[in-house]
């Protein structure tokens, strides 16, 4: 139960993460020390959305993981361009 809650709670946070710039700033400020980490998630604001990424289910959270990127063609050409 604690592994999956883990995850789940990592999903939501990477999906809230894309969608709401508060929670991308919060993750940023940990990753790059400037504050202790996990210290982010006291901010009300923050600790709500991830929440309501939860309630949204680990299934729709988790493709928001997987990124598609371009094709090796395609890449190609942007770099040539």
């Amino acid at each position: 139960m604690k592994k999956w809650f883990g995850v789940a709670f990592g999903d939501a946070m990477t999906a809230a993460a894309r969608e709401h710039i508060h929670v991308l700033r919060g993750l940023l400020r940990t990753f790059h020390l400037l504050e202790k980490p996990g210290e982010f998630l006291q901010d009300r604001r923050i600790r709500w959305t991830i929440y309501r990424y939860m309630l949204r289910g680990r299934r729709r959270n988790a493709s928001r993981r997987l990124q598609k990127g371009p094709q090796r063609e395609e890449m190609l050409e942007r770099i040539a361009s």
